[in-house]
């Protein structure tokens, strides 16, 4: 559902960067090593959710 968030936390480095590719609909707030994904439109599929070297595949099976 659009405007949806769910919150994602890593308890590792403190000192890395997250990273999502701008070309999903995905709006994200940063706070500590916590992050909240925010959907700004329906899609179904998957992305990647990067923290300095650990990356983190995310499937959306559908997001209406």
């Amino acid at each position: 559902k659009p405007k949806k968030s769910y919150e994602f936390i890593y308890r590792g480095r403190q000192d890395a960067e997250w990273y999502i590719d701008k070309k999903y609909p995905i709006d994200y707030t940063i706070e500590g090593n916590k992050i909240t994904l925010t959907w700004e439109a329906t899609y179904s599929g998957q992305f990647e959710l990067s923290y300095g070297d650990s990356v983190k595949t995310i499937v959306v099976e559908s997001l209406f």
